[in-house]
């Protein structure tokens, strides 16, 4: 997905004491089993390196929520899949408005991404990540006071990876 740029509210100098992250913790993957149970592959299905967790996380039954100074919120929940290589994300519902947006980073905030947006959107109103490095992930949604109940966030699905593909090997990486 194509990010906008900028830094996620909660990482900029302001004099705000932001309560923790609750944090989503998946249920146990066990990457050794799941590389055992695992069929030859079959090429008509791709390359398999995660297995698919069912969730409904919405700024409504998860994550926190945070009054700014200014009328605007802030919310925040992280996803915690133990033993992950990486983590992505599908969203069934998607949509930010015009003066809002969404970052999602790592739990050590080293990867990036976003700032998503409106431009973001697409009739579907769904959204899939790519790969974030690592078993620990944070979605931030800034909501400017003026979009405040307009939008629309349901992350469905989070794809745990029980093989590596981050990991360059020979000249993966290198166009």
């Amino acid at each position: 997905q194509i990010g906008h740029g900028g830094r996620p509210y909660s990482f900029k100098k302001y004099n705000l004491q932001l309560t923790a992250v609750p944090t989503e913790l998946m249920p146990y993957q066990d990457n050794a089993q799941l590389l055992a149970k695992e069929e030859p592959n079959d090429k008509t299905e791709g390359y398999i390196f995660g297995t698919s967790i069912s969730v409904k996380i919405t700024p409504d039954n998860s994550g926190i929520w945070e009054e700014l100074p200014n009328g605007d919120r802030l919310w925040r929940v992280a996803v915690k899949s133990i033993g992950a290589y990486s983590l992505n994300l599908v969203f069934d519902k998607f949509y930010i408005p015009s003066s809002s947006s969404m970052f999602i980073y790592t739990g050590d905030k080293e990867y990036v991404t976003g700032s998503f947006t409106n431009e973001n959107n697409n009739k579907e109103r769904t959204f899939a990540t790519a790969l974030y490095p690592g078993d620990e992930i944070v979605i931030e949604y800034y909501e400017a006071a003026t979009d405040r109940d307009s939008t629309e966030i349901e992350l469905s699905t989070v794809v745990h990876a029980y093989k590596n593909m981050l990991q360059k090997r020979g000249t993966y990486g290198s166009s």
